[in-house]
């Protein structure tokens, strides 16, 4: 097919709204790291970060910081999320609590809300709504035990 300019440009709509992609079993609301949103929160995160004046600083400080930026703006939701065998609703709070305790899932976070490809017209994702007939996803996909949905 070649180079499309109409099919590989951004839609701004799954970009802000987020696409579902599909993790360990799970499946993640994720919008795009190109948004104003993501744009200003990591801004403030990394101006907010200890040293940041001084041009040194803390790098955990900051990695937690730009973890809060990305789990407050660009993982919108979840499914099938448990904690201890139990349904675990999705919150800001509990996103923040995720990404931080689990340094693997906030890099698969980040680096999917990167992949310019989930987000383009031409690719067809499921819409930000929990309709499950067409799931998309990046990195470590396995389905390794299918938990309770809570949304």
């Amino acid at each position: 097919m070649g180079f499309d300019l109409a099919y590989d440009r951004e839609d701004r709509a799954k970009a802000e709204q987020g696409v579902w992609l599909s993790w360990r079993g799970a499946r993640f609301l994720i919008a795009s790291a190109r948004t104003t949103a993501y744009a200003r929160a990591a801004e403030r995160a990394i101006r907010s970060a200890p040293g940041a004046e001084s041009g040194g600083g803390d790098e955990d400080a900051l990695r937690l910081r730009i973890i809060e930026a990305a789990a407050t703006t660009l993982l919108l939701g979840w499914e099938d999320v448990t904690r201890d065998g139990q349904p675990e609703r999705f919150t800001r709070d509990g996103a923040i609590e995720a990404m931080r305790e689990l340094p693997d899932f906030a890099d698969w976070v980040l680096s999917q809300a990167q992949n310019a490809t989930h987000f383009r017209v031409g690719r067809a994702t499921a819409p930000a709504t929990s309709d499950r007939s067409a799931e998309s996803g990046g990195g470590d996909e396995s389905v390794e035990g299918k938990a309770t949905a809570s949304a």
